[in-house]
């Protein structure tokens, strides 16, 4: 009986044993690197801001991190100052040499008024961007709140969001971005514009820029078309013209030399003007050759310029609309492409005349 409650004692701690290395090997190995700025914030701010995020991340029990001895060694292999900017390949480094899988770095800078804090995690195995999050804030305690929040936003899976707001591609409920939407996000709102995408006044900018952009190119397309068929028709013209001309100076050439066989007294009168009339006639057919090579070429520029921006302009109202959509997706609202639009009028009994003004705000 005892030997049985033994066996049984050993074979539940050997199964605890087993489920627990299971955990173990199941949460990922990250190093959190020193938080870094290139603005006035003290050291003091940036180490205990760095504490904040790797506690989230400790308590969260899906991530250990590296032992700081580890680290320590690695930033100091590097020659890393504190301060030192840290870029993506750093990080890739700073993680194969401390044994981590993935790599934690935050910045620190200045934008619209806030301090914004923005957090990246680098999948050290393929040297991907794998998290990148942004929080902005205006006081040390929003900071820390700011902290917390990106990294509940990481320990919920979300790859991307600014200023917790983010999006995962899971169709179009509940607001959440469809594929395309999420690549313009992606691409541009965090990783190359580093906007919040609730807020109106940025969105608006690009949404403006991009259409305005796409309005432009459709006007300015269809316009290098017609000024292409308009030179290639005129240089056509005037080297028809040139060709017009050279026959007629061949057959008065041709007429001369007739002459001058048949009248000898004034031979040399009429072969002087055969001669003449040749070389008008070579001169009209370069004429005619420059105004062809020079129409076909000019005009044939112009057409495929009209056609390429023609085409070009698909893509920034395409990427207005989907700035469009990501915003109304965050916040319910609309974007307006026109600030304010006023019409007035009235009549002038002096003149017996109506008037109407319009004003637009762009």
């Amino acid at each position: 009986m005892k030997n049985a409650l033994r066996l049984k004692f050993i074979l539940t701690i050997l199964l605890l044993n087993i489920i627990f290395c299971r955990v173990i090997e199941a949460q990922t190995r990250i190093a959190v690197l020193p938080f870094t700025t290139e603005e006035n914030i003290s050291k003091a701010v940036l180490n205990y801001l760095t504490e904040v995020f790797t506690v989230e991340m400790v308590n969260s029990r899906q991530f250990t991190v590296v032992e700081r001895a580890k680290l320590d060694a690695a930033l100091k292999e590097m020659s890393f100052q504190s301060g030192d900017m840290v870029d993506e390949s750093t990080a890739v480094e700073l993680g194969k040499m401390s044994g981590a899988e993935m790599v934690f770095f935050g910045t620190i800078f200045k934008f619209g008024g806030k301090n914004m804090l923005s957090v990246k995690g680098m999948d050290i195995k393929t040297a991907t961007l794998k998290y990148a999050q942004q929080a902005g804030a205006e006081t040390d305690v929003q900071m820390e709140a700011a902290c917390k929040s990106i990294a509940a936003q990481i320990k919920k899976g979300e790859k991307k969001s600014v200023n917790g707001v983010s999006y995962n591609v899971e169709g179009s409920e509940s607001g959440n971005l469809n594929k395309a939407e999420q690549k313009v996000y992606d691409k541009y709102i965090v990783d190359k514009w580093g906007i919040d995408p609730t807020n109106q006044e940025d969105m608006r900018y690009y949404y403006k820029q991009n259409k305005g952009i796409g309005i432009a190119l459709t006007a300015v397309g269809p316009v290098c078309f017609v000024s292409g068929i308009i030179v290639t028709s005129l240089f056509c013209f005037m080297g028809s013209s040139y060709e017009w001309n050279y026959e007629e100076y061949s057959k008065d050439a041709d007429d001369y030399d007739r002459q001058a066989s048949t009248n000898s007294s004034n031979r040399d009168y009429y072969e002087r003007y055969a001669a003449d009339a040749r070389e008008k006639a070579n001169k009209a057919r370069e004429n005619a050759s420059t105004d062809y090579l020079i129409g076909g070429f000019v005009g044939a520029n112009l057409m495929t310029a009209g056609v390429v921006m023609t085409l070009c302009c698909i893509y920034p109202f395409i990427l207005s609309q989907r700035i469009y959509s990501i915003y109304r997706k965050s916040t319910g609202q609309k974007l307006t492409f026109f600030d304010r639009t006023s019409f007035g009028g009235g009549y002038d009994w002096e003149n017996k005349e109506v008037t109407v003004a319009m004003a637009i705000k762009l």
